[in-house]
Order: structure tokens, then C-alpha cells, then sequence
């Protein structure tokens, strides 16, 4: 149970993090 929640975290964080990141750059990468 934790370590599918912690793999789950770990998976999202990044990419909300990446969403944030190129959407104060133009967020033309992900779109």
C-alpha cells in the first residue's frame, strides 16, 4: 500500500512540477 502510493507521488510530483515549470515558459512543450 505505501509503496504504491509513494510510487504514485513520486510519478505525479514531477510532472505537476514540469506542468508548472513550462507553463511560466509558454507551456508549449507539454501542449
Amino acid at each position: 500500500m505505501l509503496q504504491v502510493a509513494n510510487l504514485v507521488t513520486f510519478n505525479t510530483l514531477p510532472r505537476v512540477f514540469l506542468m508548472m515549470v513550462e507553463g511560466r515558459s509558454g507551456g508549449k512543450s507539454l501542449l
